[in-house]
């Protein structure tokens, strides 16, 4: 079977970002400083990444099997995986084309690595940050292409902290053909991201019949950061360090993952974004699927004894139906996926490799279908195939 991956990622070269920022820019963009050592370092506002290997990266699929070693009972480090030489078909696409065909990989949507992580926010300056933006997108659409050979997707970034500047670039990257964009899990400010404020933008989203992805990412411990900081915990159990940007379990159970896109599924849905603007479909990357279940169950719960309460936005229909017709996930591989077809159908469940990320598949298809617990032939080629493509082409799936 030839498949339609969610979540493929390419891998950024130092010069990436700096050679696509627009020139009034640069001082506080993305740009190359030397160290006193004579060490190249890119650095983006006042962040930087000294230790980030740009020659080397860690070999896919290897965090996997570490954990398939912890679960034998080896006392490892599961974060540390095998170093390789960056492959070429990392960052070019004509090579990734090639190295899809022997994956029997149809099409894919690529991610940034970098970009999707962290970084291009600069607080307190949103002509920087969108500056930043820009620079990512124009890479995104030089180098990798918006639909490829009708075969690499690459996911254009966006953030909604200003209006008016999100507009603006939806408007841009709509123009030159973009498929799908990528926004942070999470409140924006205060504000849910289905609030009547942000309309216009999504009544251009909704229009075009964009796919509109929620990745996985630091990013979004900024908001959580701010609303948990000094409760329940010190203020230090927040520090922004370690593998998942805190110190605490506490704070990374409040931050990372399942939280922040959960709340975002949950605001969009009972904020009634999908009423007011039905061709409106997102996908949820790299969040996993655990959380799928509560969610719906208490979704529909809320709904229910809250009948006569406040609506913003407007009251939604039931819950769970909005979700299956609207919302779309991406299991990890380790997950018991016959378990979210159960509970929300399989017309909005899909294959996401993370592909070449250590903590993804070696062999996308071939690892991931030995991994699934799906029997019904149907059902399978919807997940691995037809879900996306739909998506992709701007027709519903199913």
């Amino acid at each position: 079977m030839w498949a339609y991956d969610a979540d493929n990622h390419l891998r950024e070269d130092i010069d990436a970002f700096p050679k696509y920022m627009d020139p009034g820019f640069r001082e506080r963009g993305w740009r190359i400083e030397k160290t006193d050592g004579g060490k190249d370092v890119l650095w983006v506002g006042d962040e930087s990444w000294p230790d980030w290997t740009w020659d080397t990266a860690t070999r896919p699929g290897s965090f996997r099997e570490n954990l398939l070693r912890l679960r034998n009972g080896e006392n490892i480090d599961p974060f540390r995986g095998d170093q390789e030489t960056v492959r070429v078909e990392y960052r070019d696409r004509d090579a990734r084309l090639k190295l899809m065909d022997e994956q029997k990989i149809q099409a894919e949507l690529i991610f940034n690595t970098l970009a999707v992580s962290r970084g291009w926010m600069v607080g307190g300056d949103p002509a920087q940050t969108y500056a930043n933006l820009r620079a990512v997108n124009r890479y995104l659409a030089a180098e990798w292409g918006w639909a490829y050979r009708d075969r690499i997707y690459a996911a254009a970034l966006l953030g909604l902290d200003d209006l008016d500047l999100a507009i603006a670039e939806l408007d841009r990257l709509l123009a030159e053909g973009v498929r799908a964009i990528n926004l942070v899990p999470g409140p924006v400010g205060r504000r849910s991201p289905a609030d009547p404020h942000f309309d216009p933008f999504w009544a251009r989203v909704n229009e075009a019949n964009l796919l509109v992805s929620f990745h996985t990412t630091p990013a979004s411990h900024i908001a959580y950061r701010e609303m948990f900081s000094g409760w329940w915990e010190p203020a230090e159990a927040a520090v922004h360090r370690g593998v998942s940007d805190t110190d605490s379990a506490f704070m990374s159970f409040q931050m990372f993952n399942e939280r922040p896109i959960m709340d975002t599924v949950v605001a969009l849905i009972l904020h009634n974004l999908f009423g007011r603007f039905p061709n409106v479909r997102i996908l949820s990357v790299e969040n996993g699927t655990f959380w799928v279940p509560y969610t719906v169950k208490l979704l529909n719960k809320s709904y229910a004894i809250n009948q006569n309460g406040f609506w913003l936005g407007g009251k939604p229909e039931r819950p769970s139906e909005v979700f299956k017709r609207h919302v779309f996930v991406t299991p990890f591989h380790e997950e018991n996926i016959q378990t979210i077809v159960d509970v929300v159908g399989p017309d909005c469940v899909l294959f996401g490799s993370d592909f070449p990320h250590a903590e993804g598949l070696a062999d996308p298809v071939t690892d991931y279908l030995s991994d699934l617990e799906v029997t019904d032939p149907l059902t399978i080629r919807k997940i691995m195939r037809d879900n996306l493509k739909g998506l992709l082409e701007g027709t519903p799936a199913g």
